[in-house]
């Protein structure tokens, strides 16, 4: 096959494990044979549900390469509630579900935020952040490690200017 077209499809990805889940809708995928295959993906309106907390829209540009069993995400934009990021990653398929996920730069909107995964709880906060780390997926479970810092982060009448630190989760 020297090219591929494929649109207006849906792909599930349910973790039962650890309950979360991807939906992607309206995806567009391109593949061309080069000096290996690779292409553009794309999604809009899809989301993210994460445990029992509230879900979150989800729109996702990238390219990619294949190469042999191994997926190389040379590039991808996801946006969705609350933030927006800048990525790379590396899927092996032939062992599924290792996925390494390297986020570049992630821009977050404290507000919404909160009400994902804190919606019940009686706090506000403003603010943004920004994140870079890792996140791996492996056989038996899930790793996101970083950085992130905020210039102007408030909890109620807190404020917190110049705050960062590491995350580990």
């Amino acid at each position: 096959v020297s090219q591929l077209l494929a649109h207006s499809d849906e792909f599930v990805y349910r973790d039962h494990s650890s309950p979360w889940s991807v939906v992607a809708r309206n995806i567009k995928l391109t593949m061309e044979k080069r000096e290996q295959y690779g292409g553009d993906v794309s999604f809009t309106g899809g989301t993210v549900q994460i445990a029992d907390f509230k879900p979150m829209t989800a729109d996702m540009t990238a390219t990619y390469e294949l190469d042999g069993g191994y997926v190389h995400l040379t590039h991808i934009d996801l946006t969705m509630d609350g933030f927006t990021s800048k990525l790379t990653g590396e899927v092996d398929l032939l062992n599924w579900p290792e996925q390494t996920y390297r986020i570049l730069e992630s821009n977050i909107e404290l507000p919404p935020m909160k009400e994902v995964f804190f919606a019940e709880d009686n706090f506000a906060v403003t603010g943004e952040a920004s994140f870079t780390g890792e996140w791996h997926l492996f056989d038996g479970g899930r790793e996101l490690t970083g950085d992130f810092e905020s210039d102007d982060a408030t909890l109620n009448d807190f404020k917190f200017p110049g705050i960062n630190g590491a995350l580990l989760w």
